[in-house]
């Protein structure tokens, strides 16, 4: 493109045509769509879209890991269908990605529930009396979450 060229006016370029590959390219977009509704279950249809297509790869996009699964599962049957249609000759594989809508929100850590005295003594025991070093510091942690030992902590 020409730096120094005049510019031109929007009447001559809509005179000239310029903007119809551009409708054209839209028109292709909407009978993809319609194409892919025909083929395509309404159950999975409602949870992912087509977002592009560019040599010879189609690129589905699922909102669920779930949905996503079933497109894959599905995947060698859609191809021969959408072969069948024109629009859809150069394609020659499926690109199945997930993107969901909004991340989860975060949440807050839950305290740990604190146990009895009585349940701490009994764990503490039981951990004197094992062999096994590994089960027996398991014994004395959970021995640690007693009520009287939060207590302390919190202090």
């Amino acid at each position: 493109m020409n730096r120094k060229a005049q510019p031109t006016a929007l009447k001559d370029l809509l005179k000239l045509g310029s903007f119809s590959p551009l409708l054209r390219g839209n028109s292709l977009r909407a009978t993809h769509e319609m194409i892919w509704q025909q083929i395509v279950d309404e159950s999975i249809r409602s949870s992912c879209r087509l977002t592009s297509l560019r040599e010879g790869t189609l690129t589905v996009c699922a909102d669920h890991a779930t949905t996503a699964s079933q497109l894959r599962y599905l995947q060698k049957i859609l191809l021969q269908q959408l072969k069948q249609h024109t629009e859809f000759n150069s394609v020659q594989r499926l690109r199945i990605l997930i993107s969901t809508a909004s991340p989860c929100p975060p949440t807050s850590a839950k305290p740990l529930p604190t146990l009895s005295e009585n349940a701490a003594k009994h764990l503490q025991e039981m951990a004197d009396s094992l062999e096994n070093s590994e089960l027996s510091g398991g014994f004395r942690r959970l021995a640690s979450y007693s009520h009287k030992n939060r207590k302390g902590t919190n202090e």
